[in-house]
């Protein structure tokens, strides 16, 4: 564990002595249960709010829009019942498991994904490093995304979230009630700008997110041995596609 330590120390204090100790050698157990456990604790955040009535009122306005839209009719006795059963302590339980559950998988599941994607953009650029090699450098970042979900849940839980659970009427609403911006996007509303342009605004100017990418293009350089150019080409496409997929994803919902 020390070795982690240190070299997530190394990589972030001086990246150019840093990022070459990361090699496709490099043991990555311990990093991965590590972020594993700050995502954990971000995800712990929301449990009081997701388990809350005003979430549940929230959900269940999110659900009967949703089947009004598609021309689905409900009776009184239909919309009475629905309540309660997203009320009941079977659906709270549910609620929580699936939020962890979902949260870990998918967390290993898009960094894979997104070892992927710079396996293929470095080999566009005729580069050769190894998915493992590429997959055990997210890991040593995620770090900083998983602290990123910590403060932006941890500031979701001091707000006055049961106000603005109150206004939620549609899945991207219900979304950004419990996501608070560390970006320019806290300026401004959604509901005004728009879902995709506030996504794209968000996407942009969180700082954790710039973060993220100026130590991918170190860690493109110093451990996948890049050229400058190359990994600094290779991260502004590797933005650029987070920030579309974040802006088409809420096309989708």
């Amino acid at each position: 564990m020390k070795k982690t330590f240190q070299l997530w120390s190394n990589m972030f204090a001086s990246p150019s002595k840093g990022f070459p100790e990361l090699t496709p050698a490099t043991p990555i157990l311990m990093p991965i249960i590590v972020v594993l456990i700050l995502v954990l604790a971000g995800l712990f955040m929301l449990m009081p709010i997701l388990g809350s009535d005003a979430y549940l009122d929230a959900l269940g306005r999110v659900q009967v829009n949703t089947l009004v839209e598609r021309g689905t009719e409900m009776s009184t006795e239909q919309l009475e019942m629905m309540e309660q059963q997203l009320k009941s302590d079977q659906m709270r339980t549910i609620n929580l498991a699936t939020t962890i559950g979902g949260g870990l998988i998918g967390y290993i599941i898009i960094l894979l994904v997104y070892a992927l994607i710079l396996l293929i953009l470095t080999r566009i650029f005729k580069e050769k490093p190894g998915f493992k090699h590429l997959f055990k450098l997210l890991i040593f970042l995620a770090v900083i995304s998983a602290v990123q979900g910590i403060v932006k849940n941890g500031i979701t839980l001091l707000s006055n979230y049961e106000r603005i659970l109150s206004k939620v009427q549609y899945t991207a609403d219900l979304q950004w009630a419990i996501t608070s911006p560390v970006s320019l996007a806290a300026l401004f509303n959604p509901a005004k700008t728009g879902p995709t342009l506030y996504t794209v605004i968000d996407a942009v100017t969180d700082i954790f997110n710039w973060i993220y990418f100026i130590y991918l293009y170190f860690g493109l350089k110093f451990s996948a041995g890049l050229a400058r150019k190359k990994a600094l080409t290779i991260t502004i496409i590797a933005g650029a596609l987070s920030v579309i997929v974040s802006a088409v994803m809420t096309l989708v919902l």
